[in-house]
């Protein structure tokens, strides 16, 4: 466990004890967390709701402009493992690209986390973006909750290039945290 005892939680939804099933889910976990951790909840509205609960440890992160990632880039891609990951995951989903990983900054300032806090994420296609801001914090750890089978919701929705793009999201990204929970016995598969 981290010495400092917080706790960053990425999510795409302010965490919510009514609402959505991502919003409670996200309520759920906070609420589980907070027996052992200081939770620092930083929501990147990709799903939707921004509403912060009074009197939480909760800050949004606004989604960036084409203009600002492209002015981020270069430093990312500067990085060589950045470049790699990046280029065998390429194409990445829409959402995704909504949440890129040059929004690491953002995200740390909104939280104030120190460094050596571990991140827990929230969404398939915020994997890029958590594991920048571990990397930034010197994490020890990282976790994602994988609620969903984002390939396969967009395969029978038929989107077949958004599948194929989180199959090689996964397959890029999965590996680099330290436990990744998913919602059935298929999904671990």
């Amino acid at each position: 466990l981290s010495a400092n005892r917080e706790l960053l939680y990425l999510t795409p939804i302010v965490p919510a004890m009514t609402g959505n099933g991502l919003a409670m889910r996200g309520w759920l976990f906070v609420k589980a967390a907070s027996v052992d951790f200081t939770v620092r909840t930083v929501v990147v509205p990709v799903a939707g709701n921004s509403r912060i609960p009074p009197h939480s440890r909760t800050a949004v992160v606004g989604l960036p402009d084409a203009r600002q990632v492209v002015a981020a880039l270069p430093a990312l891609l500067a990085r060589p493992a950045w470049r790699d990951r990046l280029g065998r995951a390429s194409p990445l989903p829409p959402a995704a690209r909504a949440a890129p990983a040059t929004m690491a900054n953002a995200v740390v300032t909104a939280a104030g986390a120190r460094p050596g806090t571990p991140v827990h994420v929230a969404r398939a296609y915020l994997l890029p973006l958590a594991v920048a801001v571990a990397e930034q914090l010197r994490s020890p750890w990282a976790s994602a909750d994988l609620d969903d089978d984002d390939q396969q919701l967009a395969d029978v929705a038929g989107r077949p290039d958004e599948a194929l793009a989180y199959a090689r999201l996964l397959q890029v990204f999965g590996p680099l945290f330290e436990r990744l929970a998913v919602a059935g016995s298929g999904d671990a598969r």
